[in-house]
């Protein structure tokens, strides 16, 4: 509700600078080619640069290499949605990265107004108390809001433009609806985490275990993440896989998803996604193999720590997914393990369950 009141105030062509210098969180104003027109003083802050080196700077030339396609298909989209509310990294004065959220409104003589607002990652992940967490998780949650609102407006105007129901228009429509199911699965997953992280802490989690035929349990998983994410994830059961486990179905479904997820998070298109199921010393083991940026040895022993987030590669998160999968895992009576030879060398994360309970 902040961003979009200072978004209108400017647009009405009535703030004057000595409102926006004194506002507690940090501004920035830019155009069609995202060229800096005003930013305020909490700016100076969080990018550790002076405001006059920032004046007619391009963002664009400072946004992070990996988010760059996306910001060119945002200002494709931004044809068709007229108003969008995006995302991207950006390097500040010291080379680190921070992210900005910008507000862009496409005006009716074809140029862009955006107001742009920074997010410092490092004072966020700094708070400990269970308002700034709130925050954070608020924020969170509104990123695969603004994606599922996006994705529903090019919906309504591909609907609204489309006079015959082409293939092409079909099929454009078909991969907007994808685009919503993925939100909807991020934002359910994000929810589910955060209930589940104050149960977990609270000791109050109680499993409802049943005998869970696991091929077809984990082909659905396998399933929902192809049509989710559009990645390579195949299943396979090797010749000693167990047909069942005795499992709270919901919790070992979030367990799967969260694994996926971060495999997802951490390797790039085409990489694959591998599930390889087998059984050792009386337990199942589900083994989630990924070809992506791996891990250092120095943070294989914290990264299920709540909280926790590998600085290996700029992404959001809440930091507490790994946790709540070590947790819930542990409650089964079992054990999680990863596994990877360094950098860029991928990264195998097993889950061991008894087989019975």
């Amino acid at each position: 509700m902040y961003i979009h009141f200072i978004f209108y105030f400017c647009m009405a062509h009535i703030y004057n600078r000595s409102f926006l210098d004194n506002l507690p969180g940090a501004i920035i104003v830019s155009d069609s080619d995202t060229k800096v027109l005003y930013s305020n003083k909490a700016v100076e802050d969080i990018l550790k640069m002076p405001r006059n080196e920032l004046r007619h700077m391009r963002l664009a030339d400072r946004v992070y290499p990996a988010d760059r396609k996306k910001v060119q298909r945002y200002a494709e989209m931004l044809q068709y949605a007229r108003h969008m509310v995006t995302q991207r990294r950006f390097k500040d004065g010291e080379g680190k990265y921070v992210v900005i959220e910008r507000n862009t409104q496409l005006l009716e003589d074809g140029n862009q107004l955006s107001i742009c607002r920074l997010i410092d990652i490092d004072s966020i992940r700094a708070y400990e108390d269970r308002d700034s967490f709130a925050a954070m998780a608020g924020h969170e949650l509104r990123n695969p809001l603004a994606g599922t609102q996006l994705n529903l407006d090019l919906l309504a105007t591909q609907i609204k433009n489309s006079k015959n129901k082409d293939k092409k228009s079909a099929l454009y429509m078909k991969t907007l609806i994808r685009n919503v199911q993925y939100y909807v699965d991020l934002q359910g997953r994000m929810i589910n985490n955060l209930l589940s992280f104050s149960q977990l802490r609270k000791k109050k989690v109680v499993l409802q275990k049943e005998m869970i035929d696991m091929r077809v349990f984990l082909s659905k998983v396998v399933r929902q993440v192809r049509i989710t994410t559009q990645r390579t994830c195949s299943l396979t059961l090797l010749k000693n896989a167990p047909k069942f486990v005795y499992a709270d179905k919901d919790r070992l479904y979030q367990v799967c998803m969260n694994l996926l997820a971060n495999a997802v998070k951490f390797s790039d298109l085409p990489s694959p996604i591998r599930v390889i199921v087998d059984r050792k010393r009386g337990m199942c083991r589900i083994g989630i193999v990924d070809k992506g940026i791996g891990i250092e040895k120095n943070y294989v022993r914290r990264i299920f720590k709540d909280f926790y987030q590998v600085q290996q590669k700029q992404v959001s998160g809440l930091g507490i997914g790994l946790y709540i999968t070590n947790e819930i895992v542990r409650l089964h009576g079992g054990s999680l393990q990863v596994e990877s030879e360094g950098l860029n060398r991928g990264s195998t994360f097993t889950v061991h369950l008894p087989l019975k309970g």
